[in-house]
């Protein structure tokens, strides 16, 4: 079960399963559910619910709400929602 959850949050699976297997399994699941996700497991969900998006320029990623990108100061493309240009269409 902490293999599972380490998994889920871009941490080793395999890793948390010998400590689990070391340490015991109680506290090897206290463990996977103390730490955080993983930076690249956050940067991920951000992009994909869109509470973030990619400069194109630089492929350093800012809030979903900003113009223009925080680190090389070119502006950023607009998210479209297409679920809501599908809804009122029809």
């Amino acid at each position: 079960m902490a293999a599972v959850i380490a998994h889920g949050k871009g941490r080793s699976a395999l890793m948390f399963f010998f400590l689990s297997m070391l340490l015991s399994p109680f506290l090897g699941l206290i463990i996977a559910l103390v730490i955080s996700p993983s930076p690249e497991k956050q940067k991920e969900r951000g992009l994909k619910s869109g509470a973030l998006k990619k400069c194109l320029s630089c492929t350093e990623t800012t809030n979903a709400h900003d113009t223009v990108c925080r680190y090389c100061g070119r502006p950023l493309p607009e998210i479209i929602d297409v679920h809501a240009i599908i809804d009122n269409g029809s």
